[in-house]
């Protein structure tokens, strides 16, 4: 029951632009995967994200500082008091260093199951989605996808096998 996938159906935002065979998109996929330039590229756009990453920690950083000697103050208002009196310093430099925490890790949860984005683009299907676009002659830019169109002579026979 394998199935032979003859050319994809290529759309730009939704829109059918043209077909590409399967033996193209192989040659454009093993090309792509090939270029040390696609390679350092993401590389790169990796480290960008980090660095928004780490930027957007900074500036949630004071909040949760702020929140936490707050908790701590109206949780237990007698050792708060003691611990500034005897080392204001220190404490200051604990509930910075909580909070970054803090706010590193809900930063890091946040990116992962997306309800933060640090602006990711993957250069392999940027890449991808441009040769596709010349190959084709379309002009256009926006969300590329290719749908695969298989054949319809091999589905037949393997419908026919499966019903008699």
């Amino acid at each position: 029951m394998d199935k032979q996938i003859d050319s994809w159906n290529v759309m730009v935002n939704g829109v059918t632009v043209g077909k590409i065979e399967s033996a193209v998109l192989t040659k454009i996929d093993q090309n792509v995967m090939r270029d040390k330039r696609i390679w350092l590229a993401q590389g790169i756009e990796l480290g960008c994200c980090v660095v928004r990453g780490l930027s957007c920690a900074a500036q949630l950083t004071p909040f949760a500082a702020f929140g936490f000697g707050l908790f701590t103050a109206a949780s237990s208002p007698m050792w708060f008091n003691d611990q500034v009196k005897a080392d204001a310093a220190a404490l200051f430099m604990q509930t910075a260093l909580l909070g970054a925490s803090a706010s590193l890790a809900a930063v890091i949860f946040g990116g992962c199951f997306g309800l933060i984005r640090f602006g990711y683009q993957n250069q392999f299907s940027k890449r991808k989605g441009h040769l596709m676009r010349l190959v084709l002659g379309v002009p256009a830019d926006g969300e590329i996808s290719a749908t695969p169109i298989m054949d319809t002579a091999l589905l037949r026979k393997e419908n026919e096998g499966s019903h008699g």
